[in-house]
């Protein structure tokens, strides 16, 4: 039986070499035969044999860090990780976390596939990252994560189109409330939007006329929507280039029934960046492309639009 032994031992070394020298190993000062009766716990990443898809090993949570090009707060980017569907959002210093659900026990392939990370705001370039999956952990130092589970680089996304809005009381009748939205495009590309419900089959208006905005009470929390046209459900294909585009509507705070305190306008301007996952877009839920508080959820940034009702 020690002969058999032996020569099984004998016959491993060879390998079990190869394996210490490709795994970075440095082994203890002990004859290679005990060594084998050893248990290794090595940070070997690879298969040092080849078949780049059969090593086990990984953990539950990546994490990174995202950044707008303008340098405006980051809080509420969105990071979803396509098929498995989860879907968290960067904190104000950017940081976030994707963790994986435990797999359940007795399902191993040792089978390594890739992924795409995903992070998004409306107007905002979309950026994808590569991250790889093993018998339901991550694998480190692989794709776009290093050895410690972290993204390599921090992501910085570039903004696409900026909506900027003027909202100004008119000289000698503050009640009315003239609204400005100007849009243009970051990119040397120009970028596609919706201005809805601007018209209908048996009314037209004005042409550069704003369709709808939601009015934010600052004070209350309360909101207010305001159409150009009650009626219409027409939408206007913005092509906004680096040239600003700019459209316009005007209400009565008066008779909105705003209460004196301050306030934000939010034109209604939909937006997506190319090639955005269907997936992703159907995880945030449609509501969020509904006129109303739904719309102010939508992973978006606007600028300015406040004003006071005294």
């Amino acid at each position: 039986m020690f002969k058999r032994i032996f020569h099984q031992l004998k016959t491993a070394m060879p390998a079990f070499a190869q394996f210490l020298r490709l795994c970075k190993i440095v082994p203890l000062p002990l004859p290679l035969p005990l060594l084998l009766l050893l248990p290794l716990h090595t940070a070997c990443t690879e298969n040092p044999f080849g078949g780049d898809n059969t090593v086990t090993g990984g953990q539950q949570e990546i994490s990174g860090t995202v950044s707008l090009s303008d340098g405006s707060s980051p809080e509420g980017v969105v990071v979803w990780l396509q098929d498995f569907n989860l879907l968290t959002r960067a904190n104000a210093q950017g940081k976030f976390q994707i963790i994986l659900p435990p797999k359940p026990d007795g399902e191993s392939s040792g089978t390594v596939s890739q992924h795409r990370l995903y992070l998004y705001l409306a107007n905002y370039v979309l950026a994808v990252r590569e991250v790889a999956v093993i018998d339901g952990a991550f694998f480190y130092d692989r794709g776009d994560v290093d050895a410690k589970g972290k993204l390599r680089r921090p992501v910085v996304l570039p903004r696409a189109l900026r909506i900027v809005t003027e909202a100004t009381p008119q000289p000698g009748n503050p009640e009315q409330i003239d609204v400005l939205v100007s849009m243009q495009s970051d990119e040397i590309s120009c970028v596609r939007a919706l201005n809805p419900l601007i018209g209908s089959i048996d009314k037209l208006i004005p042409v550069d006329t704003l369709g709808a905005v939601i009015i934010r009470g600052l004070d209350s929390g309360a909101t207010t929507v305001y159409r150009s046209l009650e009626q219409a459900a027409g939408n206007e294909i913005l092509v906004v280039c680096q040239t600003p585009l700019q459209r316009a509507l005007s209400f009565n705070s008066a008779q909105l029934g705003l209460v004196p305190g301050r306030y934000q306008v939010v034109p209604f301007i939909l937006v997506d960046p190319e090639n955005v996952p269907l997936a992703l877009l159907a995880k945030l839920g449609s509501r969020l492309n509904q006129l109303g508080n739904n719309y102010l959820r939508k992973p978006m940034r606007w600028e300015g639009g406040f004003f006071e009702v005294r």
